[in-house]
């Protein structure tokens, strides 16, 4: 029995437990065979009357849950389960937990309890998934697929099981067998038989790669029950002996029995009554040995009908009262009909009207949901025999009735069959298509791996040569597809620190420079020449996320944490984890979340939301803003420290128009682009553009540039770019114009100054900024007191 396989330990170190230890052993392994006795010592040593450890309790809470399963007390099992759990939540083991409900899964799914299986499988998959037990998790996906497929759920069952088989081929487990096995079964059911032997080959092949082959008796038994299904008897016995002859363990023993009654019908198919007679003996004697009831019954059913055929009817009643007694103790009751069903059949040959007649009552009283028109149309023979026209006319109509209803319920049952088979097989190819784009992917990303060698031994050469730095600069973009266009200094100068800090992949980048500057271009540049750059990159601009929103969008969540959480989502540090996060406009977050950050990058965990369980992170961090985040420090929006954990490597862009000399590279590069991105050959540029361009002060920086001359590439209809396509804003001063904001700021320092007399502490409190600001703002726009 599984589940008593994962008992550790029994009661020890109990003295209060000495004398009965034994006893309890011995309930444990007797549970099965005889649960009078197990009851019989629970209620001679209940649990509240002695003392016991924690371990022992759990064991005793397990015993108590067993009994009630095997006594189908539902109330019972899910009480002392819960007993059982909460003691294994005391002590912390989530592992022991998901094995508890693994177990009991298993013991339902033995007791043909889908539903009930399912329940507690579907908690131990998601336990085995969190815990990274894959082994575990693709034996239990098996299971759940097993109980979508006894539930009729053909593309559920298909698909959990794929999961299944990709867990087993990854680890190379035994799981893999079981996974075969289960696809073998769906397409059984589909009808598809060539589908389900060819998963069934696989499953026997893959035993063998992995000698474990405690399914061999089984598989060769479903590969036989299917050309016994398409009538190739021959075909059918061959593997029938080969189920027989596969090495026996104690769970083939049940497929032995199982086997020999199938032989036993193959020949009955055939006619060949003595065979089937000798078959059906072996294996009631097989049966009885090993204590399965239930084989042991469906052979007394089966060998009554050959009994019919010889007309030895005393023997025929015989074993039909022993299928009786069997099935009545077995969770196989509802083949109770079939033998009260028969019995009437003889009583009818026998010309005993009344015994026929309660028999079959007895079959309609265990008839269930389904009508069978066999037993109305016993029922019509018998009151033929009786001379009861009223009572024949009536039970040919429920006849009748029944098998069309039988009818509708086997279209019904095509037709969902059908559209099943149809799913399937479409869930099929698209499997196939995945795995054929896998190894495509793979074989690409192997031609990547190599170059990427390639290019880190150029690198390595081009650093330890003495090779000038603008031809390095020039290899760099042209490897690593880098937009980074400027032959200013200013440009060099920072293309040299993003090749540095590249270097220290755990360092904090901060990047400050007016809109339009290409700050995320930098931050994509640091990833692409660290070794992060086969990670994720993700850009997140802050201040697009409302504060209501941030634990969710950066933290993640769990299913069923709020309203709406229909599935597990990571968030962004959970997606940037291993690679790099950038994060735009920082300065426009609010202190109470910059103070939930800070401790992320402190801890470097995280917590979903809705969860309770810690996830470690590891990612660079760079940052990205256009505000001065010194004086929001000094006007306390924003935190120092957090300041500090951004700020390791500091990366500013100056604005276009303090570099126009990279202007004419811009030029070229978008217009190039441009063109080859509308279809447009372009290979001139008029001499007056690049100087026009040069005159201009770009306030929206390199994307305004970029924009401008896109809409130019637009509007040209030559293959030369002219001054016409452009609109350059004018540059003279104007008397209605809007100031730029940075002379007007210079002007508004200047004339406070001026007015105090250039006393800093009265100028700050007139302009209203601290100090601080004054001076930093004095630095920039050089202004200095004339002596």
């Amino acid at each position: 029995m599984k589940l008593l396989e994962s008992i550790q330990e029994k009661i020890k170190d109990v003295p209060e437990l000495q004398r009965i230890k034994a006893l309890f052993e011995e309930c444990l392994h007797q549970i099965e065979e005889n649960p009078e006795a197990v009851t019989q010592f629970i209620e001679d040593h209940p649990i509240e009357s002695i003392s016991l450890s924690r371990q022992s309790r759990i064991d005793y809470y397990i015993l108590i849950m067993l009994n009630h399963f095997y006594h189908e007390r539902d109330e019972g099992v899910e009480k002392h389960f819960q007993l059982v759990l909460n003691e294994l939540e005391n002590k912390g083991d989530d592992f022991l937990i998901a094995m508890l409900y693994l177990h009991l899964g298993a013991e339902y799914q033995m007791a043909r309890e889908y539903q009930l299986a399912m329940r507690y499988h579907l908690v131990a998959a998601e336990m085995l998934d969190c815990l990274g037990k894959e082994e575990y998790l693709g034996h239990v996906l098996t299971d759940i697929g097993v109980e979508h497929l006894h539930l009729g759920h053909y593309t559920q069952a298909m698909e959990i099981t794929r999961r299944g088989v990709e867990i087993g081929e990854r680890l190379g487990s035994t799981s893999l067998i079981f996974a075969y096995n289960n696809l073998a079964s769906i397409f059984y059911n589909l009808n598809k038989y060539d589908r389900a032997i060819e998963y069934y080959r696989l499953a026997l092949q893959t035993g063998e790669q992995m000698d474990y082959r405690s399914l061999e008796a089984h598989i060769y038994n479903n590969i036989a029950n299917i050309y016994s299904d398409k009538r190739n008897f021959d075909k059918a016995l061959e593997y029938y002996q080969k189920s027989l002859s596969a090495e026996p363990t104690k769970e083939e023993s049940f497929s032995q029995a199982s086997t020999t009654n199938n032989i036993g019908l193959l020949y009955m198919r055939q006619m060949q009554i003595d065979k089937a007679k000798e078959w059906f003996k072996r294996s009631i004697v097989m049966s009885e040995k090993a204590g399965f009831r239930s084989v042991a019954a469906k052979n007394y059913l089966d060998i009554s009908d050959v009994y019919v055929e010889e007309k030895d009817y005393v023997t025929a009643l015989a074993y039909l009262d022993r299928a009786e007694e069997y099935f009545t103790d077995s969770a196989q009751q509802h083949y109770l009909r079939n033998v009260y069903h028969s019995r009437a059949a003889i009583f009818l040959i026998l010309k005993d009207c009344d015994k026929a007649e309660a028999a079959l009552n007895m079959a309609m009283e265990n008839q269930g949901e389904n009508e069978n028109p066999e037993i109305y149309k016993t029922f019509s023979e018998l009151y033929t025999a009786k001379g009861d026209v009223n009572k024949v006319v009536e039970y040919q109509k429920k006849q009748i009735e029944a098998l069309r209803e039988q009818s509708r319920n086997d279209y019904n049952q095509k037709i969902a069959e059908m559209q099943a088979a149809f799913e399937v097989e479409q869930k099929e190819k698209e499997a196939e298509i995945y795995r054929d784009k896998a190894i495509e992917l793979e074989k690409k990303n192997q031609e990547i791996s190599a170059q990427k060698v390639k290019l880190e031994k150029t690198l390595n050469q081009l650093r330890k040569s003495e090779i000038s730095y603008d031809f390095l600069n020039h290899e760099i973009k042209e490897r690593l597809g880098l937009t980074i266009i400027g032959e200013s200094s200013q440009m060099k100068r920072i293309l040299e620190l993003v090749q540095r800090v590249a270097q220290a992949p755990s360092t904090s980048v901060l990047i400050t420079g007016e809109t339009g500057t290409g700050k995320e271009l930098v931050a994509r540049a640091i990833h692409n020449c660290s070794e992060r750059k086969g990670e994720n990159f993700c850009a997140v601009n802050v201040s697009s996320i409302p504060e209501t929103l941030f634990e969710s969008e950066f933290f993640g969540y769990k299913k069923n944490a709020f309203t709406g959480a229909k599935d597990d989502k990571a968030g962004w540090f959970e997606i940037a984890n291993e690679g790099t996060l950038f994060l735009d406009e920082v300065g426009t977050w609010q202190p109470q979340l910059q103070s939930k950050f800070l401790r992320v990058l402190e801890s470097k965990k995280i917590i979903p939301v809705g969860s309770e369980r810690e996830i470690p992170v590891d990612f660079r961090l760079i940052s990205a803003t256009n505000d001065s985040l010194q004086e929001m420090i000094d006007e306390n929006r924003f935190r120092a420290d957090l300041y500090y954990r951004l700020s390791s490597f500091v990366i500013n862009i100056p604005p276009l128009r303090e570099r126009v000399e990279d202007i004419p590279a811009l030029l070229e590069y978008f217009v190039k682009h441009f063109g080859n991105h509308l279809k447009k050959k372009i290979v001139k540029i008029e001499k007056q553009v690049e100087t026009a361009l040069m005159s201009y002060s770009f306030p929206g920086n390199v994307r305004e540039l970029k924009n401008m001359i896109e809409r130019a590439v637009i509007l040209s209809n030559s293959s030369t770019l002219k001054l016409s396509c452009f609109t350059i804003p004018e540059v003279t001063v104007r008397d209605d114009s809007v100031t730029p904001l940075d002379i007007l700021e210079r002007d508004m320092v200047l004339r406070a100054l001026k007015q105090t007399g250039f006393h800093q502490r009265n100028a700050a409190k007139l302009l209203g900024i601290t100090p601080k600001s004054l001076e930093r703002r004095m630095i920039k726009y050089e202004i200095k007191r004339d002596r």
